[in-house]
């Protein structure tokens, strides 16, 4: 007959075979970092992870190099999509932040059944009860809609704003304002 471990050193065990595991992975993870910053001369990369957020066609108009992100699904791959949303190319713009400080991101904007749909977010700010406010303007046609700020895990949610929109080329810009500042953010959108 054995005699019986004493008590804990199964444990004991268990935490040292996870200790190797746990430095490999602090490893690849340093490497990872160490490898992925730019070299002297080397161009900055401003591209993002995908997200789930269907992408529009729209060409950033910001006056600075702001972060774009990968189409990740347009409305043939995507079962939750809109057969008949117009997906686009990617905008995730964001315009410099002004005096106030505050970064707008827009995450998509797409047409969807007549109505011009753009999501954003407010960059660096987590608050309830700010205006986003999107200004949609065609010619001399301009469109209006807003909604109060979310707080969300690490953002301000402007959730999906939407305006009744016809063929043309539309500039949609994407404003918040709040007691602790304001900033906007915009984009160009053809609506066939």
């Amino acid at each position: 007959m054995r005699p019986h471990p004493a008590p804990g050193h199964h444990q004991g065990l268990r935490r040292a075979g996870r200790l190797p595991l746990l430095l490999l992975a602090v490893a690849l993870l340093a490497t990872a970092c160490s490898d992925s910053g730019s070299r002297a001369g080397d161009a900055p990369s401003t591209s993002a992870a995908p997200s789930d957020a269907p992408r529009p066609t729209a060409s950033a108009s910001a006056t600075a190099p702001a972060p774009t992100t990968s189409a990740g699904t347009d409305a043939g791959t995507d079962p939750g999509a809109d057969p008949g949303a117009q997906p686009a190319d990617p905008p995730a713009s964001a315009e410099p932040a002004p005096a106030d400080g505050l970064s707008v991101v827009i995450t998509f904007a797409e047409v969807t059944q007549g109505a011009l749909e753009v999501g954003s977010y407010v960059e660096g700010t987590i608050e309830d009860g700010g205006t986003c406010a999107l200004s949609a303007r065609s010619g001399s046609t301009t469109r209006d809609d807003d909604r109060e700020g979310v707080a969300d895990a690490t953002t301000t949610s402007c959730g999906t704003l939407s305006v009744p929109a016809s063929s043309g080329t539309w500039k949609v810009t994407v404003s918040y304002d709040s007691p602790s500042g304001r900033g906007q953010a915009s984009t160009t959108v053809v609506v066939p």
